[in-house]
């Protein structure tokens, strides 16, 4: 299983971002993925831990740990986290029909990694982001077992799911904290 972490709100305390980010990396040794309101950085293998402490961010980080279960290849491009237009989507899980989707709503990814699937689906059905998340979630073949986050860098607004997939979220005055292991008891589950 994939590794999800992150960040929303304004100036986190980064020994958490980076605690979440070291725990999430021991369940994806493929590769990694994080962006942040500065820039964007990936990479092939387990996320380094000096970069993991490095990481600096004002308003958001979205980290994403890849195990590589759907796709031959380990690619820097076919990485998350993956952004479509206003859409900033990482993903825990499987989207099996997502060849199918691609012809139903006519798009043309621009990764070979099934998770854009979301994204792309954001953009193009209709609501508000929760709306727009919930419906692509609903569209999407993930056999009931997924963890998601997404940022929409329009709104700046943040909006995690989890379902049979651990996210465990820690909110605290800045902002709100989440990663696929739990760090301490001080973290709570992430449902829906």
């Amino acid at each position: 299983m994939c590794g999800l972490f992150g960040f929303f709100g304004y100036r986190p305390d980064m020994n958490v971002v980076a605690e979440a980010a070291l725990l999430a990396a021991r369940r994806g040794p493929d590769g990694w993925g994080v962006m942040t309101d500065h820039s964007v950085e990936r990479g092939l293998g387990r996320l380094p831990t000096p970069l993991a402490r490095s990481i600096a961010a004002d308003r958001f980080v979205i980290g994403h740990c890849r195990l590589a279960t759907v796709l031959g290849s380990k690619s820097i491009q076919d990485g998350q986290p993956i952004r479509v237009g206003r859409y900033v989507v990482a993903h825990n899980g499987c989207v099996a029909n997502a060849d199918d989707l691609r012809e139903a709503f006519g798009y043309t990814p621009d990764t070979r990694n099934d998770s854009e699937a979301i994204a792309r689906l954001m953009c193009r059905l209709p609501g508000t982001t929760d709306e727009r998340l919930t419906a692509a979630l609903e569209t999407v073949d993930h056999g009931g077992h997924y963890a998601v986050t997404a940022l929409d860098l329009e709104l700046m607004t943040i909006h995690l799911r989890a379902n049979c997939m651990p996210l465990w979220v820690r909110r605290a005055q800045e902002g709100v904290y989440w990663c696929s292991i739990r760090p301490d008891e001080s973290w709570e589950g992430c449902r829906g």
